[in-house]
């Protein structure tokens, strides 16, 4: 029931149907959908893998998929530009290395419906280090996603 919860508050905040539809938010769509697969790939890895070597084979497998895109379309970066990479990978491995724990020591439905969080976390961020600002929709939306986690985190309670 979280789950769905979560999906709702997502919905709200994206409001199919009410305005046109962004290449950016199909994109968006196309990541979710890979992402999800990955945690179902993920989530069975957690059980009969250690966290950094599924950490380490899923960057180094994506690799030779992403450098051929990558040298189609080069910029070297700037020094500056290097520093803000070397914080994204940091970062990338730090939330791919949380993720993984967190299959192994929690159910996937709570992992599953915490991660719609995200959304929350990134309006509040995107304000603070880019001034965007959002609209009343997605604080609406992220109030029923933090509802579906709360209720989550109790149904997680109760199973303990």
């Amino acid at each position: 029931m979280a789950m769905v919860i979560g999906f709702a508050g997502v919905a709200i905040a994206l409001r199919p149907g009410f305005q046109s539809i962004h290449p950016g938010m199909m994109a968006a769509i196309g990541a979710a959908a890979a992402y999800g697969l990955s945690d179902v790939l993920l989530r069975k890895l957690s059980h009969t893998d250690l966290t950094l070597s599924i950490v380490f084979y899923g960057f180094a497998l994506q690799l030779p998929f992403s450098l051929p895109l990558a040298l189609n379309e080069w910029v070297t970066p700037s020094g500056a530009e290097w520093g803000w990479l070397f914080l994204m990978g940091c970062l990338a491995f730090l939330a791919q290395w949380s993720l993984s724990r967190s299959y192994i020591v929690a159910d996937a439905s709570l992992v599953s419906t915490v991660m719609f969080v995200r959304l929350p976390i990134i309006s509040v961020l995107g304000f603070i280090f880019f001034g965007e600002v959002t609209d009343i929709w997605t604080w609406v939306g992220a109030t029923v996603i933090l509802a579906g986690t709360y209720q989550a985190a109790r149904q997680a309670i109760w199973k303990t």
